[in-house]
């Protein structure tokens, strides 16, 4: 039965997987002649957008309603490697599915950001008098509205930005290309997250991990942001950069001793030392972060293989069941990775 819902499964995704790649280059060209002919209203492409996510989640929802309905119940028989090798390739497809729509909204709003630059740019070629004696003011971007003196008279005139400049500025364009030119940055950044939240027990280190990401994707961000704003300081790149990040990092600032428990356990556990693990999880203030139940899904969601066996060992101490050590540790790894794995989907 599982060959059965492997080929019917495989022949479902191929088909899903074809759509993706038509509605893929139908939207690119949908979207590209309305961002030409939509320059200065926004409300076309956001709902061109809206309308082209709901076709994507469609596909998505096809998947998991197939998966649900018609594959899982073939798989009754399927072993746990057969089982989760086919839920693999239905993720897998999900994932494609999300990244293509998070690609072409972010290429369509940048395009859209640089056509309206263009805007800008014309904009400020146009000739701007003084207020007082005529005289030509000096051409440039002005992002905002300031006061220009007068090389001639030494009048000041208040120079307001036209509609172009101010939505431009003001608007989402500068964040639509900044995410553009550092799209591989925040790929990058969405994998970290998918993974320190895939983690039921999170370690210090997978913070960190995370952390990493999310500093490179937004420095990236700040920097190509700079770029299209002129007089903008290095100083106030790595600022903008730096609340962003902090912003996100506040969120985990909560499960900071939670997570230094574990990592503690985690490192002590890798020395294969049972009795210290052992004492380590029952001193008073770590045992109410950390039960030995806890630890072993941590290891185990880890892939940190001799940390699990020392768990296993310092479990079965601590609960002393009456029953052979081995046994009672095989039955428990079995447990605690089909968890793992149950989880993880």
């Amino acid at each position: 039965m599982s060959s059965a819902a492997a080929t019917r499964w495989k022949t479902f995704l191929d088909k899903v997987g074809a759509r993706v790649g038509e509605l893929e280059v139908e939207a690119r060209d949908g979207l590209a002649g309305l961002v030409e002919t939509e320059v200065l209203d926004p409300a076309p492409l956001s709902g061109a957008l809206s309308e082209l996510k709901a076709r994507f989640h469609g596909l998505t929802r096809k998947v998991d309603d197939a998966w649900s309905g018609t594959i899982e119940p073939m798989l009754e028989d399927a072993s746990e490697a057969e089982w989760d090798s086919l839920w693999r390739e239905g993720e897998a497809l999900r994932r494609r599915i999300d990244q293509t729509f998070t690609h072409l909204e972010r290429e369509a709003l940048a395009t859209q950001a640089k056509a309206l630059h263009q805007l800008v740019k014309e904009e400020s070629e146009k000739a701007v008098a003084c207020t007082h004696c005529g005289a030509p003011l000096s051409k440039r971007i002005r992002p905002k509205t300031v006061n220009v003196t007068c090389t001639h008279c030494q009048s000041v005139t208040t120079v307001r930005p036209g509609l172009a400049t101010a939505m431009f500025f003001g608007g989402g364009a500068l964040h639509a290309l900044g995410v553009f030119a550092s799209e591989e940055a925040f790929d990058a950044l969405e994998a970290a997250e998918r993974k320190y939240t895939r983690y039921s027990h999170q370690l210090e280190e997978d913070l960190e991990g995370y952390r990493a990401a999310l500093e490179t994707a937004w420095n990236a961000w700040a920097t190509e942001k700079a770029r299209w704003v002129p007089g903008t300081k290095p100083e106030a790149i790595a600022q903008e950069a730096s609340i962003k990040v902090s912003q996100v990092m506040k969120a985990h600032e909560r499960e900071s001793t939670r997570r230094a428990v574990r990592s503690q356990a985690m490192a002590l556990a890798k020395t294969g030392n049972v009795a210290k693990l052992v004492a380590f999880l029952g001193k008073e203030g770590a045992n109410a972060y950390f039960s030995p139940d806890d630890f072993l899904e941590c290891a185990a969601e880890h892939g940190e293989k001799q940390a699990l066996e020392t768990g296993l060992k310092a479990a079965f101490k601590v609960e002393a069941p009456d029953t052979s050590e081995r046994e009672w540790v095989d039955e428990k790894r079995s447990d605690v990775v089909r968890t793992i794995r149950r989880r993880a989907r």
